[in-house]
């Protein structure tokens, strides 16, 4: 749980796909209180590539409120939230999974980024 994206990245162009997305909070569907972010995977290596098609779910206790696909910039977005305590939750297959607690106010956007994890432990083929 609470896997964030820290330190420095390596590689130069790791993220470059992100930036090419212009995923722009007043692009997005805005209505209420709001989570956007970006899922990226820990490939073993100084680089991290952006997750797309990853499942994000967000429950509230342990009710599944709803779930999407992370976009092929490993953006998603949840929107028309209530004020309250939220778990969001990311994976995808061949990976490990992820999620973070976050406490959100009403009429309020937040930036949450997640992070899926390889086993580095295993070998790569």
């Amino acid at each position: 749980m609470g896997n964030d994206i820290t330190g420095p990245l390596n590689c130069s162009n790791a993220l470059a796909p992100v930036a090419n997305c212009n995923f722009l909070i007043s692009n997005a569907n805005i209505s209420g209180t709001t989570i956007v972010g970006t899922v990226v995977i820990d490939e073993c290596d100084p680089c991290i590539k952006v997750a797309s098609g990853a499942l994000v779910s967000i429950y509230r206790g342990t009710t599944l409120i709803a779930t999407v696909r992370a976009n092929g910039c490993g953006n998603f977005v949840f929107t028309n939230l209530t004020a309250g305590s939220y778990i969001v939750a990311v994976s995808k297959k061949g990976l490990i999974s992820g999620s973070k607690q976050i406490l959100v106010a009403d009429n309020n956007i937040y930036m949450l980024n997640l992070l899926l994890k390889r086993d580095c432990s295993k070998k790569i083929k």
